[in-house]
């Protein structure tokens, strides 16, 4: 007979001493732990557990998920934009991700901004209006999100299109290389890394 697993659970029947084993009962043993093996080693294994914790986690397919909290060590293959990360998560929780805050005054032109690894929030404090040309951040990977923040009441932070900054920190806010794109005061604006047309930060949907 074929196993059980995964679909259903093996019911075995309890022996006792002085019972003569059958060729049977070792063949679903064996059939069961078959099974097993080949689940775990193909990856279709099923993790059914309501509160899994996962030390790596790789992603190639397609994939739901309702809730995933994401401690650091785990990769997400087939993710080409912002859009795709954001159709297939509902909730997001980023565990030990950080809040950085941008240098205040200084040069109107700031390039290769320096952003800590793990921030998800950067706060821009510009004592006037500035150019952003591009963002070094540590261990810079496609798919990684930033949400850039001009947390000022007056200044205008102007991002500019592929110029200024190294060529793998610079922007690709417009695919036709049109106008510069402001983050006006109190306006936030999302950008995501992509390494699929060149290397650059983008704006969602671009």
């Amino acid at each position: 007979m074929p196993a059980s697993y995964p679909s259903a659970v093996k019911s075995f029947t309890t022996k006792n001493t002085g019972d003569t084993i059958q060729a049977s009962h070792i063949d679903d043993l064996q059939d069961e732990v078959t099974a097993i093996e080949t689940g775990l080693l193909t990856g279709t294994a099923r993790l059914n557990s309501s509160n899994s914790t996962l030390a790596t986690l790789s992603v190639t397919g397609g994939s739901t998920l309702l809730t995933l909290n994401v401690n650091g060590g785990s990769t997400f293959a087939g993710v080409a934009n912002i859009a795709g990360v954001l159709s297939a998560l509902s909730g997001i929780v980023l565990a030990g991700s950080e809040v950085s805050t941008g240098p205040l005054g200084g040069s109107t032109a700031w390039t290769d901004m320096a952003v800590a690894a793990g921030t998800v929030v950067f706060h821009m404090n510009p004592s006037g209006n500035v150019t952003l040309s591009g963002l070094a951040t540590p261990g810079q990977v496609h798919g990684r999100t930033l949400l850039l923040l001009n947390v000022t009441a007056a200044s205008t932070v102007n991002l500019l299109h592929n110029q200024g900054s190294a060529a793998a920190n610079r922007f690709a806010i417009s695919d036709a290389g049109a106008a510069n794109v402001p983050i006006g005061p109190n306006k936030g604006i999302w950008v995501y890394y992509s390494t699929l047309a060149g290397t650059f930060w983008r704006m969602a949907g671009l």
